[in-house]
């Protein structure tokens, strides 16, 4: 079972072609919603999109795999924004919840 536009939004699923990239699907709840309220949704989005008995269900249902596409930006700086050049920056923050 492919999970793609949780941790990766890909405007293909949405049947939003026309918006492409994951920054621009961002870009246009921003400019609807702004900053604080895109972080917000964001946050709700990464913690409760998938969950511990939504794979629960998938394996009841006789799945064995989870494609999970995922976004560096979850886990790493950009390379312009490394404080030290080619230090690892991994974020320290949880992407989802265990529940």
């Amino acid at each position: 079972m492919g999970l793609g536009g949780w941790m990766l939004q890909e405007g293909y699923m949405y049947h939003l072609h026309f918006l492409g990239q994951q920054y621009r699907i961002r870009e246009m709840i921003e400019e609807i919603a702004g900053p604080e309220k895109t972080a917000s949704f964001y946050e709700k989005w990464l913690q409760n999109h998938c969950t511990r008995p939504d794979v629960d269900s998938l394996a009841a249902w006789g799945f064995n795999s989870i494609r999970l596409p995922m976004h560096y930006n979850l886990y790493t700086l950009p390379v312009d924004e490394e404080p030290v050049a080619g230090e690892h920056t991994w974020i320290e923050k949880r992407v989802c919840s265990h529940r």
